[in-house]
């Protein structure tokens, strides 16, 4: 998409949010998170509410440390206050209009905000899969217009509190490799003569936004199992269906998805991040060490121009065939599976990572154990930026410590082998051979 066919106030957002005005000649640098605003004496007297509320409604984008916080305190107090997890109505931006904000090559700042909130605001509400409770506790609604602060509403018996968090524009360091400082949150609470006003707008947003449907993909098994496939060239994701995200797949299908190997070069010698899989980041192979992985989404192969999907699933997959321009095999572009690459990067890691630095080594099928359904992936090289100034390891461990870093020449001896899960020793020569041998870059780029 061009400047021209952006509207003028999504361009003026994007300026004022720091989307980047360099030229495609600039190095890059590296592309993280912000330290995350601190959460304040008012921003905790908001949560408190909304831990308190029966109904809570929250419309435009809730900032992530918002939801990681109410983890906490929900932890904190809920034994201690026999608190009930209110039901919660969160209206946001639809995913054709975040899809404006998105960077050429990177996510971007105010995709990044919206992925990290619906992301932590569904760690906070659904923690098991299996909840159905935790499915009726939460329901997401999408709306196609631009609002990028946040009104919440606590709705506690008889009394209604409305308040704004709003989010001030970052500020910048002069250096390109230093990290933008940290803002507080801004909490302004609605006066009780403007509560009727906002129930009124409330009420309108719910009767014309649309219960946002998260999708993957599902390709045919009989296009992906060949006779003899080529190690790394083992299955091509011709489309089936459109399937509800984190639900059971079905029988005999192949659910895509993108494999990323985070590799970095340390004193020690070559190392790679694994991701420690257990029940707050994974729903399959808890207890064992994994590369970092992420579905591909129907949203992952819309265009940020196209609208959003229909509720159908039938009818959103012919949505996507006719945008694709019709063609005789519906193949999910590359594209698509990079999308979902950055997408974990960002969330894994807090690494905001161009495109292009994500080096594609192949494609695998692999069978799940226990059932005859299958994973299409495609596995991508993401070698870390060690600079003085900004050190990619050094931030992504810190964001997460469910990381591990193992060094290359350690990962298949006995005592890291046992706890890797299946892909990673079923694939052992191939990547090894494919993958692991590195790096992605020359030398001289890495300077």
């Amino acid at each position: 998409m061009t400047d021209i066919e952006i509207p003028a106030e999504v361009r003026a957002a994007q300026r004022a949010l720091g989307r980047s005005a360099a030229s495609k000649e600039a190095r890059t640098p590296p592309a993280v998170t912000p330290t995350p605003a601190s959460i304040t004496a008012a921003v905790d007297r908001v949560l408190m509410q909304i831990l308190m509320a029966d109904q809570v409604d929250i419309i435009g984008i809730f900032p992530s440390q918002c939801a990681s916080r109410l983890i906490a305190l929900q932890a904190e107090l809920g034994t201690q206050l026999n608190l009930a997890m209110p039901k919660v109505r969160y209206f946001t931006l639809s995913n054709s209009r975040i899809a404006l904000y998105r960077d050429k090559e990177n996510l971007g700042p105010v995709v990044r905000n919206w992925v990290a909130g619906l992301n932590e605001i569904r760690n906070w509400l659904r923690p098991e899969q299996s909840s159905s409770s935790a499915h009726s506790r939460l329901q997401i609604y999408q709306f196609n217009d631009i609002y990028l602060d946040c009104l919440v509403a606590a709705q506690a018996e008889n009394s209604l509190t409305v308040t704004l968090i709003s989010r001030p524009p970052q500020i910048y360091a002069v250096s390109s490799f230093d990290q933008p400082s940290s803002a507080d949150l801004f909490i302004t609470e609605m006066p009780e003569d403007q509560t009727s006003q906002f129930v009124r707008y409330r009420d309108r947003l719910l009767s014309q936004a649309h219960l946002m449907v998260t999708r993957h993909i599902l390709c045919r098994a009989e296009d992906g199992l060949r006779k003899e496939p080529t190690p790394g060239d083992e299955f091509r994701p011709i489309v089936l269906k459109l399937h509800p995200h984190r639900t059971l797949t079905p029988e005999g299908a192949v659910s895509v998805g993108s494999l990323i190997a985070v590799c970095c070069d340390t004193a020690r010698g070559d190392a790679i991040l694994l991701k420690e899989r257990n029940s707050r980041n994974s729903y399959d192979d808890l207890g064992t060490i994994s590369l970092l992985s992420e579905r591909v989404l129907a949203e992952d192969m819309s265009d940020a121009i196209s609208g959003p999907l229909d509720p159908s699933d039938d009818r959103a997959l012919e949505q996507l065939w006719l945008r694709s321009g019709r063609p005789t095999e519906f193949e999910v572009p590359e594209l698509a599976f990079r999308r979902a690459a950055q997408r974990e990067l960002f969330l894994s890691c807090g690494l905001d990572v161009p495109a292009e630095r994500l080096m594609l080594r192949g494609s695998c099928l692999v069978e799940r154990e226990t059932e005859n359904t299958y994973l299409g992936l495609y596995i991508y090289r993401l070698d870390l930026l060690r600079e003085v100034n900004f050190d990619e390891l050094e931030y992504a461990q810190a964001w997460n410590a469910d990381l591990k870093l193992v060094l290359m020449r350690e990962l298949y001896e006995p005592r890291t082998r046992s706890r890797l899960n299946r892909l990673l020793r079923s694939r052992e020569g191939w990547l090894r051979n494919s993958v692991f041998v590195g790096p992605a870059f020359p030398v001289s780029e890495r300077a």
